[in-house]
């Protein structure tokens, strides 16, 4: 081994030994807690989990709600292969941890090679990947495992690509196309958007400017498609939840959500300038700006960012690291893009793919992980010393800057109550603290009075105090189902069906079903509009809406809330028991915040009275004209279904039994008594691709009633037998597109890196002789 590989080695070693000891919270019991963590992301794991230690593939899941296409919600990433592995062997929360852990070191090493291309040093390299590791975007966004695990692929999928349109070689297509399909199947898909948007972007960059052959860009695009192949399981039952669900259309509006105010651009210079306003991560002054501390968050350290301002200085004859420079200050623009140029963002959500996600603060990222690698191009003693004043100069003005923002934004009459208990001149001096020891440390080490390991050891602690004291919350991971009196109390209930209330999927982890569940898109049918209005009891304010919706809440099994909102009013005593009032301090810990409420909470665990089965037998049948005509019925009894005119279905027509009932239901098979034709209604969310099977005769298509449940119709007279089935629209076809594109992409990978040969059609003429 030459000693350039071997500085390269022991740089990289260095970096992930920094990281993992800079996140060793992780392996030594903690890990984030609340917010998303536990709402949205452990849920779907306990799921995953139950499924994959059962043998089968959770297409389908009735532990949300009124069930849901589960692999369709590509949060819960079923087909990434460490997933399979890690939740199969482990507990949900010891394989979470492990998982952010290992992909924080992947993101760490991914960055060190892509620096390396871009012929960083191996010190510069090793800085940048700790810093974009430990930098501001991951100190929040740690609780949304998705984004730490996709991008913990970009660098590698960018390496590929540039690699790739440097040297050529099929095999770095092939390569890449497996790369990008491994990307794909963790889901959150803005993210694998944004990586293939700088695949786009670096190519007509090195094409254009850097004189690469243009050819290239077409194996490049190659790659990509391949790598969208390779997803086809995952992509296709995610498109159609999508267009079932409208998330393919959604307005502007919605779509400017969560973008990054420009009172933040300051944040670079003072990291800790919003982090302690009144009401925490989702008080009364994100709610302002339409976003929350996790998503309006942005930096990269005092140090590193003197590094790049000296790397910026220097790039002016590097040409490899130009266009990051640009897209430092392209990510940093469109983070805040809704906000400054409404008409601008209305645009640009026209162009494919990017109008499927909201939360352009996101892209900041880009902008951290361009600071990264100037950060690392900065940090190497190859830079003149002219080029480092100028670097050093460059950032002192941009100190300047940041901190003449800070002082007009917050000290401004109009802005000064957003900002009352922000203790702004102990933040500043705190910042002038940090950018003297910064800037004395970079001037120290580039005239190598210090080793590198003290600016480096300066950023990393710096960097990780940030990191725990963001507005992510750290604690020991425990089994909170066990002590929180309310789901204690919930577990002594002999029958319990959907649990109404703001706990997001919180009952799913303790082994309950939520009525109305929390997942990255919406709920598509029009019977969660009615269970979201229970998820607070500020309808038992109102008589008839109360009423309204208790008979809806009934018709779809919930048979119990929990609510920390003002007690039921008079009306409401009858329809519900109260089992438990009083205190939860997990449920205070981990439920969303709700606005105006105290931090100690009051929650009341209640029992409804007369909840339909989940499987039961209808024999009249009611029509109205609209969804929302129901609200204005008398439903009548469980024997009772409704249709609206649009979901008239003549096969359910025709009802000639006097009595019907369900002798059993598994949840998959019914056993039905009817002296006529009836209908079996099952509460659970109708959706294409569910078939039914009666008497084992030929599958029939499943039915809507109720504005979105199941129902099948049952001829004739007796004892009938009905089977439910579900399977994604075309699961076979993407199946195969996906087998068939993995195992072509790992054979010319393997091949090409073993014969040597550039393109296929060498490949196969050196076969053939």
């Amino acid at each position: 081994m030459d000693e350039e590989r071997r500085r390269s080695l022991f740089a990289l070693l260095a970096a992930v030994t920094t990281v993992a000891i800079a996140l060793g919270a992780l392996p030594l019991g903690f890990a984030p807690i609340g917010d998303d963590a536990d709402r949205l992301y452990k849920p779907l794991k306990t799921e995953l989990a139950r499924d994959l230690r059962a043998g089968i593939e959770p297409w389908w899941s009735d532990r949300f709600g009124l069930g849901f296409p589960l692999i369709a919600e590509s949060h819960i990433a079923a087909f990434y292969p460490p997933n399979r592995l890690f939740y199969r062997v482990l507990d949900v929360p010891t394989a979470a941890r492990f998982s952010l852990w290992v992909h924080a070191l992947l993101l760490v090493s991914t960055t060190f090679l892509y620096a390396r291309f871009l012929k960083i040093s191996p010190t510069g390299s090793a800085f940048a990947g700790v810093v974009f590791a430990l930098c501001g975007y991951f100190s929040a966004h740690v609780i949304h495992e998705p984004h730490v695990h996709v991008l913990s692929y970009m660098p590698l999928i960018l390496w590929l690509a540039e690699r790739y349109l440097a040297a050529g070689g099929f095999a770095r297509i092939a390569g890449l196309a497996l790369v990008v399909g491994v990307q794909l199947t963790l889901g959150q898909f803005q993210f694998q958007m944004l990586t293939l948007g700088l695949v786009v972007f670096l190519t007509l960059w090195r094409v254009s400017f850097d004189r690469l052959p243009a050819r290239r860009g077409f194996g490049v695009a190659l790659g990509i498609a391949w790598g969208l192949a390779i997803a086809a399981i995952q992509l296709g039952p995610t498109w159609e939840l999508a267009q079932f669900s409208g998330m393919t259309g959604r307005s502007a509006g919605e779509l400017a959500a969560f973008a990054y105010p420009p009172a933040h651009w300051s944040e670079l210079v003072c990291p800790r300038l919003f982090a302690s306003l009144p009401g925490g991560p989702n008080g009364a002054y994100w709610r302002i700006w339409n976003t929350s501390r996790h998503e309006a968050i942005f930096y990269v350290g005092t140090i590193p960012l003197i590094f790049a301002m000296i790397g910026i200085a220097s790039s002016r004859i590097d040409r490899s690291l130009r266009p990051w420079a640009v897209l430092a200050l392209l990510g940093f623009c469109l983070a805040s893009l809704p906000i400054l140029w409404p008409e601008g963002f209305e645009l640009l959500t026209n162009v494919p793919g990017v109008g499927f996600f909201r939360g352009f603060s996101r892209y900041t990222v880009v902008s951290s992980f361009a600071l990264a690698l100037l950060a690392g191009r900065g940090f190497g003693r190859e830079i003149e010393a002219r080029e480092t004043r100028s670097g050093i100069r460059l950032a002192m003005g941009f100190a300047c800057v940041g901190v003449a923002w800070a002082l007009w934004w917050c000290l401004s009459e109009e802005r000064r109550q957003s900002l009352d208990g922000q203790r702004l001149w102990i933040v500043l001096g705190i910042a002038a603290v940090n950018w003297t020891i910064g800037i004395v440390a970079a001037v120290l080490w580039k005239r190598g009075k210090v080793p590198a390991g003290v600016p480096l050891s300066i950023a990393v602690i710096e960097l990780t105090v940030l990191f725990y004291n963001g507005p992510t919350r750290w604690d020991r991971v425990n089994d909170w189902t066990r002590t929180s009196p309310v789901f204690k109390q919930l577990a002594r209930e002999s029958r319990v069906g959907l649990v109404a209330g703001a706990l997001d999927d919180l009952p799913t982890t303790a082994g309950f079903r939520p009525a109305y569940p929390y997942f990255g898109m919406r709920l598509p049918v029009e019977p969660y509009k009615i269970l979201e209005a229970a998820r607070t009891e500020r309808i038992s304010n109102d008589p008839r809406m109360l009423k309204i919706v208790d008979r809806w809440l009934s018709r779809y099994g919930v048979s119990h809330g929990i609510w920390d909102g003002p007690p039921p009013s008079k009306e409401a005593g009858s329809a519900w028991k109260t089992l438990y009032d009083g205190p939860d301090p997990v449920l205070d810990r981990l439920a969303p915040e709700r606005p105006g409420a105290p931090k100690e909470r009051r929650w009341r665990l209640v029992r409804s009275s007369g909840v339909f089965p989940q499987a039961r037998a209808a024999i009249k049948l009611g029509l109205v004209p609209s969804p929302g005509a129901l609200l204005t019925e008398d439903l009548g009894g469980p024997e009772t279904a409704w249709i609206t005119r649009e979901d008239n279905d003549s096969s359910l027509l025709h009802l000639d039994a006097r009595s019907a009932r369900v002798e059993s239901w598994d949840g998959t098979v019914a056993i039905v008594e009817h002296d006529g034709a009836c209908l079996l209604v099952v509460s659970r969310m109708f959706y294409p691709g569910w078939k039914a099977i009666v008497d084992d005769a030929l599958p029939v298509a499943v039915s809507r009633v109720d504005g979105g449940l199941q129902a099948v119709r049952i001829g004739g007279s007796g004892r009938s037998r009905v089977r439910f089935e579900y399977a994604p629209t075309n699961r076979f076809l993407f199946a195969l597109v996906s087998i068939a594109s993995t195992a072509t992409a790992f054979l010319f990978f393997v091949t090409s890196r073993l014969v040597g040969m550039p393109y296929p059609t060498k490949l196969l003429k050196s076969l053939k002789y």
